[in-house]
């Protein structure tokens, strides 16, 4: 078995800051934001302090904003509940058509447990 020192396992890599606004349509809540960082100088360490507003600059530098759309349900075992949540993402697709192009994302990067 290899023994790292907890320095080398555990290292400061980047921040960045949320931009951005939730609003719930019907059963859905959707989260429109961007996300800034700092600054182009690689940090070292965490900010102690936020920065002011003005001072973050996009991750993108087209400067566009993503929209997430989800429902929340109960109990994900159900699949009356499971299918209607999906129906209702479908056609909230459908009516953002034209405006908005909206993907499903891959349901393996959606995996929240740790690897």
């Amino acid at each position: 078995m290899l023994s790292l020192p907890v320095s080398d396992c555990y290292r400061f890599v980047n921040e960045f800051f949320i931009e951005g606004h939730r609003f719930v349509h019907k059963n859905m809540v959707l989260t429109f934001f961007r996300l800034l960082r700092a600054g182009d100088t690689p940090q070292q360490t965490p900010l102690t302090t936020l920065p002011p507003l003005d001072s973050l600059s996009p991750l993108d530098i087209s400067g566009a904003f993503v929209l997430e759309a989800c429902v929340r349900i109960d109990d994900r075992t159900k699949p009356n509940l499971v299918s209607t949540a999906s129906e209702e993402l479908s056609a909230f697709r459908d009516l953002m058509k034209g405006s908005v192009d909206m993907k499903v994302p891959e349901r393996l990067s959606l995996d929240t447990r740790v690897r």
